[in-house]
């Protein structure tokens, strides 16, 4: 397992006298991450919005989509704060590449309320690694 605590933050509301936002804003130097911004991370260092979980989806989606193509899609910003711009996602190869292409798109949805939860990602990729491990090893839909 990998984690990388660099940007944790309170998704409640956090203790009194705590100012979540400020402590993120103070980590913009080396804490916020070039490559790999959500839009929800660019509008809470703006103080414009919140984050939830969902900033994670796009995130993943963004090392997904580098995972199976090959090409970061995130567009270098002059500022941390400029707006996310992605370039499109590449042709993936394979019997289920159109399919993951699917996903990874709907991960990097730029509205956090449109893009998909967690557990319906997580449900969606452990899909294709079912149909991909009844595809190569022909077990005919059955696997234990």
């Amino acid at each position: 397992m990998i984690g990388d605590f660099g940007l944790m933050k309170f998704l409640d509301a956090p203790p009194a006298g705590d100012d979540d936002v400020d402590f993120f804003k103070e980590s913009l130097s080396h804490g916020m991450p070039h490559l790999y911004r959500s839009p929800d991370l660019v509008k809470f260092a703006k103080g414009e919005g919140t984050i939830t979980t969902k900033s994670d989806v796009f995130q993943l989606g963004l090392v997904l989509a580098e995972l199976f193509t090959g090409q970061k899609l995130e567009k270098p910003a002059g500022s941390l704060t400029d707006p996310v711009e992605l370039s499109e996602i590449p042709y993936i190869s394979g019997k289920n590449g159109g399919e993951i292409q699917k996903v990874i798109k709907s991960m990097l949805e730029q509205d956090p309320e449109t893009r998909p939860s967690a557990s319906a990602v997580i449900d969606r990729w452990e899909g294709l690694f079912n149909e991909a491990v009844v595809m190569c090893h022909q077990l005919n839909g059955q696997i234990f």
